[in-house]
């Protein structure tokens, strides 16, 4: 009596074999994706509330000094762009997420929004006349935040804040 080999030749399930390897590998790259997306997203957040909440101290402290008072700090930032803008007395910091995370509310005094995969963070001062318009984004930037006085007509210490 003979045995005939029943199933599928040699070939065919080298071939299935890759296939499936294949198959998973792609399924596994693009979870592997989200789940490194979000952790980004993640860390540039963070990093963006610590640097908001020593931005936000420094000009406190300069602001209440007096006229003249100054700080030089650095702010190391992963991704993203920071905004001072004297027209809303604001810090402002904004970042387009790679990942679906959702970030809305407030920490402290710090104001978080998102629209279209844009997210902001954000403090505006009620006591703080910000005076000068700049922006910085990612490296290492020296920031100078100066006291210039009382803003006579609305009591509030003028704010200088400029990328050295």
């Amino acid at each position: 009596m003979s045995k005939k080999s029943i199933g599928i030749s040699q070939f065919v399930s080298s071939v299935l074999l890759i296939l499936i390897i294949v198959f998973g590998l792609i399924i596994a790259s693009n979870f592997g994706k989200d789940i490194m997306d979000k952790i980004n997203d993640n860390i540039v957040i963070n990093e963006a509330l610590q640097n908001m909440k020593l931005l936000n101290d420094v000009i406190q402290e300069v602001g209440s000094e007096g006229e003249m008072a100054r700080r030089t700090l650095s702010v190391s930032v992963t991704n993203g762009k920071y905004e001072f803008d004297p027209y809303a007395d604001s810090i402002n910091f904004s970042y387009y997420m790679k990942s679906d995370l959702n970030f809305t509310g407030s920490i402290e005094n710090i104001n978080i929004s998102r629209d279209n995969g844009r997210i902001k963070l954000y403090i505006q001062y009620e006591k703080i006349d910000i005076v000068s318009y700049e922006q910085f984004g990612t490296g290492n930037n020296l920031v100078t935040i100066i006291n210039e006085g009382i803003n006579t007509e609305l009591n509030k210490p003028i704010i200088n804040i400029s990328k050295t």
